[in-house]
């Protein structure tokens, strides 16, 4: 009987030795995903890529995988069959031009206008139709890519609109914003280089510049002290955008499209913390050098905006205005007005996921798969 019972155990135990074998071996996902990358794309927004490509490899339980590869011309790659791309909204324009629009001057309030509008379903919607017909793809995700400021000596004064006119501005080679600050009255002079606007503003030769946020560390202390603010217009913000292919979004179970959309959600949260985070302590920086923040919202002048681009042929003719005024109104609530932003924080679905020591609640892919946007 012993040895019965010994030849058992022994034969158990081979059994049971490729049986461990199989289950330690890693199987390929059953889906793998391309996605081209544009070259060049921001730092904060590669992290919120590599964000992306984990949590849907995470959600999946290991059933998806995104492929990342550098590309040179994304929409090319997509035409080619990638199924996803990160891509600046210059490049997406290129074959969309309303999204041009979506990120023209003073488009939005600020932050949370553009956040809750570019990435809400009903923008998808909107824009659908002719993004579908152009594209071949609809917009998984809006990363935020930071904004400009624009910095004003002795006293000259940028909180209204009508302060623009006759004001000395020397702005980088934006054709859509020297044309509205034009229209409004300004005297606009194209400098480039944005170190060379810098430095023309810190040694009192331009009493007025426009200048990148992150730019605002290179800032050095203007002669003999003198006082200067720092307007926060929000109007030219950066977006980089993830778009989903609608041939492949075609060949995914709902349950794989609930995982992008879920991974795309916890990517955005990942690339706008970094952009809101750097652009909080450059703004601190100019402060240390005796700077004055002034938060300005010209989305509460965006008739009077919108009338100067619309009187100019060259948008009438490449932007869908009823789609420009409709996305714009999206996501207004009363939060974002001046009367009510008062100490206000961020709002909307991402706002716990922003904040430091609060916690993201993303649906589970079952109440995903109900609210799936596309």
């Amino acid at each position: 009987m012993k040895r019965i019972a010994a030849l058992l155990l022994c034969l158990f135990l081979l059994l049971l030795v490729p049986a461990c074998r199989q289950k330690s071996i890693p199987t390929r996902p059953a889906t793998v995903l391309q996605l081209a990358v544009q070259r060049g794309i921001s730092r904060e927004s590669a992290a919120g890529l590599d964000c992306f490509t984990n949590k849907v490899r995470e959600l999946s339980g290991g059933e998806m995988a995104v492929e990342t590869l550098p590309s040179d011309d994304v929409l090319d790659s997509l035409d080619r069959g990638c199924a996803l791309i990160l891509a600046s909204n210059a490049e997406i324009a290129r074959a969309d031009s309303n999204f041009s629009s979506y990120t023209s001057p003073f488009y939005f309030y600020d932050y949370n206008h553009l956040t809750l509008t570019l990435n809400s379903e009903r923008f998808r919607k909107i824009i659908s139709d002719e993004a579908l017909s152009l594209l071949g793809a609809l917009p998984l995700a809006a990363f935020y890519d930071g904004n400009s400021v624009i910095l004003s000596s002795g006293p000259l004064s940028f909180d209204t609109v009508d302060q623009f006119e006759g004001a000395d501005l020397t702005i980088s080679n934006d054709p859509i914003l020297s044309d509205l600050l034009r229209g409004l009255g300004a005297r606009v002079r194209i400098r480039e280089e944005e170190s060379q606007r810098l430095e023309g503003f810190c040694q009192g030769g331009d009493p007025a510049v426009e200048c990148r946020i992150s730019s605002l560390f290179a800032l050095t202390e203007l002669p003999d002290e003198q006082p200067f603010t720092v307007y926060r217009t929000f109007h030219r913000a950066q977006i980089n955008w993830i778009m989903l292919s609608e041939t492949a979004r075609q060949t995914l179970t709902a349950r794989e499209q609930a995982v992008l959309t879920e991974a795309a959600a916890y990517a955005i949260a990942a690339n706008d913390r970094l952009v809101l985070s750097g652009e909080a302590q450059a703004i601190a920086a100019a402060e240390k050098l005796g700077g004055d923040e002034s938060t300005v919202i010209f989305g509460e002048f965006f008739e009077p905006i919108a009338q100067v681009l619309r009187s100019l042929d060259r948008y009438n003719s490449i932007w869908n205005w009823e789609q420009h005024l409709e996305v714009q109104q999206l996501s207004i609530r009363e939060e974002s007005r001046p009367s009510a932003r008062a100490g206000s924080a961020l709002i909307g679905p991402l706002q716990q996921h922003l904040e430091p020591g609060a916690s993201f609640q993303v649906l589970p892919l079952s109440q995903s798969i109900r609210k799936l946007p596309f």
